[in-house]
Formats: structure tokens, C-alpha cells, sequence
């Protein structure tokens, strides 16, 4: 019977590392995960190894296990570190002056303000938390990019006032803020938040290089939101998560789908390409940061703890008719936040 061996101290190790012995010799302990001659006995006596660090410290222990494996990993390793998620919202979704009849809000502001969930949560100091929000723009029945701002961010403001924002400094907020404004000079950058908001929303129409685009994703924490509209939603895969690191993708929220519409040969195609990026889940919006029990949070299930993975890559979808399925989490939503979340924004 395996047993697990889990170390962590929080005063020098910012890792919580579970070590798997076959033979129930591991004994749980802390120690020092710089330290080789430590690794060097006890990596050899796992098969497998768990690591959720920085991306620095997943080089480290990696390197200790093919020291250990003399020249090849000596366990399997399942490795997360710095990891990043972001929103897609179909043209599909953006049709105005759609109303749920359930209750009498548009179906702009509820995709906004679950969305806007799914940035907020954790202030974007969590793997799960969107960064940045595509928008499939299209005709000029359809809501375009800055009505998707304009509404993000008069319902984060509503958010605001249920889920506060934690005891982060907020001049890192100020300094964001300060130079997208600065930034609108280009004309390519729009502002929609003010100063003393405690998140920002941006709507970027510049094209940016990979490491541009990269830069932009890191400084998105602290309830920043960068709004960035798109052609097709094959762009998102194809342009943006292109230019990323595959193991840094996380997660994907999704605004797709019609009434009562199952997942189509689009969306399968999109969320293939995605999944061939890295995006290791696939969720409606206003459940980005609320993986289910049974599915993967960060690429892996309950059976990679026991067996070796073929080669290929992973991703899990998490509904079937995903319109649906973004009513109910409102509903839900809803109960938990009571008035204040209830009603709908003025309209666009």
C-alpha cells in the first residue's frame, strides 16, 4: 500500500511536496528541497513526486529526480508551477437586447458578472483566476469589445461590494492604472475603470509580440482585467496562447452556445486547439475557479497518482450545453448573494 510523505514549511520552502514510497518506508518530514545531499536519499525512494511551486522550484526538485534516475527521472512527476487561466466569450453570446426570462436581466450582464467572478476571486493571485478576457467580435447587431468592458466593469463594481478585495497594496492597482492611461494616447487603449477603483478594466486593441503579450498576463493581478477582442475564437489558440509557455496554461472560462444547444464541431475544434496549447480544463464563466471534484484542476486526475499517462496531451470539459449551464450558476450566484447581486446594469 502506498503511503504519502507530505513536507511543508512555510518559513523557507514555498512548495507542499507529497512523496509516494511503494515500500511505506517514507516517514514525513521537512527539509530543505535546496539541499542535494537530502534529496539525494530520499527521491530515490519514491515513484512519485508532487510538486505545486514556483517555476524555479519545479526545475530544482526535477533536476534532483534525474539526478536520483542518473540521468533520467527517477519517479513520475507531476509538476505545477506558475500557472495562468483566461475567458472567451462567443459571438453567440453578444447578441443585444437578450433578456433572461427567468429573471428579467440581460444576458450581457450575466456573462459580465460571472466572468468578472471568475477574475476576482483570489484578486488573480490564483492559478484559476482569468486574466484576460477575448472577445469574438462580429456584426453590428452583436455587442462589440468596449460593450463588454463598459458592462465588466460596472459589475465588478457590484462584485466589489460582496466579495472585497483583499489586504494587497493598491498601489499596484495605481501603477496599472496610471500607465494604461497613459497608454490611451496610442488609441488603441481604452480605460473604463477610475483611479479609485478597487480593479481596473482595460480594453487593448494593440497587436503585441510574445513577450509583450506575456508581460501583459503577469501584470494582471490584483483585480486587473484586460479586455482584448478577437476575429474568430480560433485566434485565441492560433495568435494568443501561442505565444505563452504550454505548462503555464491553466484553465479556460467560456461564454458559448445557444439556447438548449449541446457542444458543437466549433466548439469541439476550439477546445481541441486550446487543449493542444496546454489549457488543462475547459469551464463556463462564473465556475473558472471552482474545478468539480471528479475533474482536473491543474491537468491531472485521481488516476495519474497510480498510473503513467500515455504520451499526448489533456484537457477536461466540464458541460455539456454550456448556455444552460451559465443560467444555473447565475441562479445559483444569486441565492448566495441575495439584492445585491440582483437586477440588472443600465443598458449600452
Amino acid at each position: 500500500m502506498n503511503r504519502s510523505v507530505s513536507t511543508y514549511d512555510p518559513s523557507n520552502i514555498d512548495l507542499d511536496l507529497k512523496l509516494r514510497t511503494m515500500h511505506g518506508k517514507g516517514r514525513g518530514q521537512g527539509f530543505d528541497y535546496e539541499d542535494s545531499s537530502v534529496q539525494d536519499i530520499l527521491l530515490p525512494k519514491t515513484d512519485l513526486t508532487i510538486a505545486a511551486a514556483s517555476d524555479e522550484s519545479v526545475v530544482q526538485i526535477r533536476e534532483g529526480l534525474v539526478r536520483a534516475g542518473k540521468g533520467q527521472l527517477s519517479a513520475r512527476f507531476h509538476a505545477h508551477g506558475h500557472k495562468v487561466s483566461f475567458s472567451a466569450i462567443g459571438k453567440e453570446i453578444l447578441a443585444r437586447h437578450v433578456i433572461d426570462k427567468s429573471s428579467s436581466v440581460s444576458l450581457i450582464d450575466i456573462v459580465t458578472l460571472l466572468a468578472g467572478l471568475d477574475s476576482i476571486l483570489w484578486d488573480q493571485h490564483g492559478c484559476l483566476s482569468s486574466r484576460v478576457h477575448f472577445i469574438e467580435e462580429c456584426g453590428d447587431n452583436a455587442y462589440q469589445a468596449s460593450d463588454y468592458a463598459h458592462h465588466l466593469n460596472a459589475n465588478l463594481a457590484r462584485l466589489a461590494e460582496y466579495l472585497p478585495r483583499g489586504s494587497w497594496p493598491r498601489q499596484q492597482l495605481h501603477d496599472r492604472f496610471d500607465r494604461y492611461k497613459t497608454l490611451e494616447t496610442t488609441g488603441k487603449i481604452q480605460v473604463y475603470s477610475s483611479y479609485d477603483d478597487l480593479f481596473v478594466v482595460v480594453l487593448d486593441r494593440r497587436e503585441l509580440g510574445p513577450e509583450a503579450f506575456f508581460s501583459q498576463v503577469n501584470d494582471c493581478q490584483g483585480r486587473v482585467i484586460v479586455v482584448r477582442p478577437v476575429r474568430d475564437l480560433m485566434d485565441i489558440p492560433d495568435k494568443y496562447l501561442r505565444m505563452l509557455p504550454s505548462q503555464n496554461l491553466q484553465s479556460l472560462s467560456v461564454a458559448v452556445g445557444k439556447p438548449g444547444e449541446r457542444m458543437g464541431k466549433r466548439f469541439f475544434t476550439f477546445a481541441e486547439a486550446c487543449g493542444r496549447r496546454g489549457v488543462t480544463a475547459i469551464r463556463t464563466v462564473g465556475r473558472g475557479a471552482f474545478p468539480q471534484l471528479a475533474y482536473s484542476w491543474d491537468g491531472y486526475i485521481p488516476l495519474d497518482l497510480v498510473s503513467n499517462r500515455p504520451p499526448g496531451y489533456f484537457s477536461t470539459i466540464e458541460f455539456d450545453r454550456p448556455y444552460e449551464q451559465m443560467l444555473e450558476t447565475y441562479q445559483l450566484l444569486l441565492k448566495r448573494a441575495g439584492r445585491l447581486l440582483a437586477g440588472s446594469n443600465p443598458q449600452t
